[in-house]
C-alpha cells in the first residue's frame, strides 16, 4: 500500500512534534498553574530539528539523521541553534536514484 501521494515530511513533521510534546492543560504541560518548571516549553530551546525531552540529560537531542548545526555552540550548552540534515535533500531524480542523496516525494522533473 505505501504512502498517500499528498503526504510529505512537513506533514510527518508536524504529527511527530504535535504527538511528542505535553500538551496544554494536562498535569504535565500545564502552564496556567505558575509552577512550569519544564525547559522544554520555552520556545525553540533545541532549535530546528532538535528534540527536547526535559527527563534527559541533556535534554536535546538532534533527530533521527541530522547532527547539531553548531557543534562547538552545541556542546558548550548552546542548542538553539539546532541541527542540520547529515544529508542534503536533492529533488534530482537521479541523485536520488544512484543513492548519493535524499529525494523529494511529491515532485517530478519534468
Amino acid at each position: 500500500m505505501g504512502m498517500p501521494k499528498n503526504l510529505n515530511l512537513f506533514h510527518v513533521f508536524i504529527a511527530l512534534l504535535c504527538f511528542s510534546r505535553p500538551r496544554l492543560g494536562t498535569a504535565q504541560g500545564n502552564s496556567s498553574s505558575g509552577n512550569n518548571n519544564n525547559p522544554c516549553e520555552s520556545y525553540g530551546v533545541c532549535g530546528p530539528f532538535g528534540s527536547c525531552d526535559p527527563e534527559a540529560s541533556p535534554i536535546c537531542s538532534c533527530l533521527p539523521g541530522f547532527d547539531p548545526r553548531n557543534s562547538q555552540q552545541w556542546h558548550a550548552g548552546n542548542r538553539t541553534g539546532g541541527c542540520r540534515r547529515r544529508v542534503p535533500l536533492a529533488c534530482d531524480q537521479a541523485a536520488a536514484a544512484n543513492g548519493t542523496a535524499l529525494g523529494c516525494w511529491g515532485r517530478s522533473n519534468k
